[in-house]
């Protein structure tokens, strides 16, 4: 493990036996799947044990040298991982009680990158108010695909806080998106994904394509990697947007990277299938946070962590909400520092006139 800081460059050796990869797929399955059989105690037991092993293996050797800001840079098998979900305290019983661990969520904000030259590169986009968001409806998709009931509302709440415009329904198509795709935005992408388990650059965004003439409704992964984006953030609120093939070395291989690599400054993206519902409530105390200038890590972090106040201890469980991360540049989203120049100037000058004006109006 390295840890690197503004000035501090340590190297922390942690002994990992034959049980490590076992504990990640322990993760993994209880992240990915909801247990409700007779041996969801079992199951809740193994997936706790697993939480605190890897903060035993992962975290506590190094904790001395932490703030509370964390910038994760995993290899292999751990980037499948959610650190926030992962518990600095075993579990107090083998009751069900996800409302009781005391996650990491709690004393870190955490970011997440592939790589420190992506993470540092000195293409800074400036920050804009403006956001583009897309909410397809699947009404008469070849796929059959549900219409997912919550993204309209999670939109609207965005636009709350946010200048811009949302594309619904028929109007949500690959076509539209990509006449905007250069524009220097926010974009907010709430739709399904298809995910290639065999080749991720097939993994792919789906629109709706009822109007659309000129695209098929699939954006797919190698087609966002010709692109050119200036986007300061793009949110993938879909399912699995950060999964895909990984290449030792390398990292995930998944829609999310692939905005990266096309120039987005930085992206929001799940590990695994999402709850609608839970996604809703996320994103919109997300983007109300990023409003009040905070950092997009910290951002999400307080939405999470009002999320798990605000609800039953049966939908507390990491599935809900420990699947959205943030990659990249976690800068605030705010007016560029020229505007409040701009704006300080013209108000500056406004009360020297009207200052004048009165010394005028009292002499006549």
């Amino acid at each position: 493990i390295f840890t690197i800081s503004k000035d501090k460059l340590n190297f922390t050796s942690s002994y990992i036996d034959s049980s490590f990869n076992t504990q990640v797929e322990s993760i993994k399955k209880g992240l990915t799947t909801l247990d409700y059989s007779n041996d969801s105690h079992i199951t809740y037991k193994n997936y706790t044990h697993a939480l605190f092993y890897l903060y035993e293996k992962l975290i506590k050797p190094i904790k001395e040298n932490l703030t509370t800001k964390l910038i994760i840079i995993p290899d292999e098998e751990i980037s499948y991982l959610p650190f926030d979900a992962l518990i600095s305290s075993p579990a107090k019983s083998d009751e069900i009680g996800y409302d009781e661990l005391h996650y990491l969520l709690y004393d870190y904000s955490i970011t997440y990158g592939y790589t420190s030259s992506l993470l540092y590169r000195n293409e800074k986009k400036l920050a804009t108010k403006c956001v583009y968001a897309f909410s397809p409806s699947y009404t008469v998709s070849p796929e059959k695909l549900p219409n997912l009931k919550g993204t309209n509302k999670e939109i609207q709440s965005i636009l709350n806080w946010f200048n811009g415009n949302a594309f619904y329904g028929k109007d949500a198509s690959e076509h539209n998106f990509k006449e905007l795709i250069n524009q220097h935005a926010i974009f907010h992408l709430a739709m399904h994904t298809q995910t290639d388990p065999n080749n991720s650059k097939y993994s792919s965004l789906v629109f709706n394509n009822q109007n659309d003439t000129i695209e098929d409704g699939k954006l797919f992964n190698y087609e966002v990697s010709l692109c050119r984006i200036n986007s300061p953030m793009v949110v993938l609120s879909g399912c699995s947007t950060a999964s895909g093939d990984l290449y030792h070395g390398e990292g995930i291989m998944s829609l999310g990277r692939g905005f990266l690599l096309a120039g987005a400054s930085s992206v929001v993206n799940t590990l695994w299938d999402v709850n609608d519902e839970a996604s809703a409530k996320i994103m919109s105390d997300f983007y109300y946070n990023l409003s009040r200038g905070y950092e997009k890590g910290e951002s999400l972090r307080m939405a999470k962590i009002n999320y798990l106040k605000n609800s039953l201890p049966t939908y507390t469980n990491p599935y809900y909400w420990a699947a959205y991360e943030v990659m990249g540049d976690n800068t605030p989203i705010r007016l560029n520092n020229r505007v409040y120049y701009l704006l300080g100037l013209v108000s500056g000058i406004s009360l020297a006139l009207f200052y004048i004006f009165l010394r005028w109006a009292r002499r006549s």
